[in-house]
């Protein structure tokens, strides 16, 4: 199925979704700039149950490709997994994740097709293990595992704060001074040869520091040289979470029948972490209720608080979700950042003069190296979709309600990207000359 990488560019959207003569718009590209739209029935592609893929087992399914005597490992299924299996069943496969059959898309195209054809709530297939522990708990789903008009309903009231960027601004001073004060703890932990020690454990405090001055309005004191035991505790549990997490979502789910020790491990972080954030919440509210906070003031807490269209629960889990996906995805981003700046010293030096340079505050050179080392070093397997209505993707019916995985493969394929080993932040300049090296869909770190 590789053969498949060299035929025309093929994008399905869906236009009628009439029962007995459904039609697919699709885009035929042959090469750059050459597009041919054409009308082609639905029941013209080849069935789903011809889309190539691994043969599963009863009950594991694939899973046991990911076990001890199996050709890959859950550590490795990003780096080794899907480049693996796009090479042997090209950028179309299918086999059982997530609890139930999957697509795997590879095509910026097909990719593009599944997003145009999300609707106003796209559908996200939800983490098992956390809406299991979560209902357990009688607490809200959160924005990741919420559907339809509850996830509209939060999501719309979140975002009137958190993702405007006049918002986001508010918080620079603060953010500045943790930023000093990490960059003061590193000259502190210097070794003579120049480095520091643990660093990557370092970067997690300075991540949950500056999340938490966001998400709970307090500092937490994390940047001292030796940690104290509720700092520990809040990274130690994260670790686990995201940890167990994994490998309850790509399990054979055995947890879902007995109380496995990873099923355990898993309830205990979450329950630690969740009282570990409602303590600071309720302080916040004591105060709101005596009237020593002005419901006005323009914080993340005291704003979700005084929202009317969404629960404590929901303020609650979001503050939640921020705290431990942020301190995550924080401290990993930087870290890659870092580590291609440092292997790139001549890409380094180009940044420091746009630092110290740039009186318009663009920044353009370091939006182009984050946005190339999230090409690069991607911080999730890939994103996921439950389809809303039949399409056509890589020349194959995918009816509605197939769960679509759209893992990070094509970033990293020649066919897309000139050099894809290298850290070339210029490829997304335009007037770095290799625009044109770049396409849409391409690199998604989080959707």
């Amino acid at each position: 199925m590789a053969h498949l990488r060299g035929y025309n560019r093929v994008i399905g959207i869906v236009r009628t979704t009439n029962w007995t003569n459904r039609k697919v718009t699709t885009i035929t590209s042959t090469r750059a700039g050459d597009h041919v739209v054409k009308t082609t029935h639905y029941a013209n592609a080849r069935p789903f149950k011809e889309i190539p893929g691994p043969r599963p087992l009863p009950v594991i399914g694939t899973a046991y490709e990911y076990l001890p005597f199996g050709p890959y490992t859950f550590e490795t299924m990003y780096e080794h997994a899907m480049f693996d299996k796009q090479k042997k069943y090209g950028n179309i496969w299918k086999e059982p994740m997530l609890g139930r059959p999957a697509v795997f898309v590879v095509r910026p195209k097909d990719i593009e097709t599944m997003f145009r054809n999300d609707g106003n709530m796209p559908k996200r297939t939800p983490l098992d293990a956390i809406t299991r522990v979560r209902k357990m708990a009688g607490l809200s789903l959160g924005l990741g595992n919420m559907q339809g008009k509850e996830w509209r309903r939060v999501r719309s009231s979140v975002q009137r704060y958190v993702l405007r960027p006049k918002e986001i601004s508010k918080f620079h001073q603060d953010l500045d001074v943790v930023a000093e004060d990490f960059i003061q703890l590193m000259k502190e932990l210097l070794v003579e040869n120049g480095e520091v020690p643990d660093f990557q454990n370092e970067v997690y405090k300075w991540a949950l520091e500056s999340v938490c001055f966001i998400a709970l309005e307090t500092r937490l004191g994390s940047l001292s040289p030796h940690m104290d035991a509720n700092t520990r505790m809040i990274i130690d549990n994260t670790h686990a979470f995201f940890e167990t997490m994994g490998k309850l979502t790509y399990s054979a789910g055995l947890h879902k029948i007995i109380s496995t020790p990873t099923w355990r491990t898993f309830v205990k972080s979450h329950e630690i972490l969740y009282r570990m954030i409602k303590k600071p919440i309720d302080a916040i509210i004591h105060l709101i209720n005596e009237g020593k906070i002005d419901k006005g003031e323009k914080k993340f807490l005291v704003t979700l608080l005084s929202m009317e269209d969404i629960s404590y629960e929901d303020v609650m889990i979001s503050a939640y979700e921020l705290i431990t996906g942020g301190i995550e995805t924080t401290t990993h981003a930087l870290i890659f950042n870092l580590y291609n700046l440092a292997t790139n010293p001549e890409k380094q030096k180009k940044l420091h003069e746009e630092l110290v340079g740039d009186t318009n505050q663009e920044m353009r050179y370091l939006k182009a190296c984050i946005k190339e080392t999230f090409r690069l070093f991607p911080l999730t397997l890939g994103n996921t979709r439950d389809t809303s209505k039949d399409m056509v993707l890589c020349g194959y019916q995918i009816p509605a309600g197939t769960t679509v995985i759209t893992p990070h493969v094509a970033n990293k394929l020649p066919e897309y990207f000139h050099s894809p080993d290298e850290f070339l932040p210029e490829r997304w300049l335009r007037e770095g000359g290799m625009q044109r090296d770049t396409m849409p869909f391409t690199v998604l770190p989080l959707s």
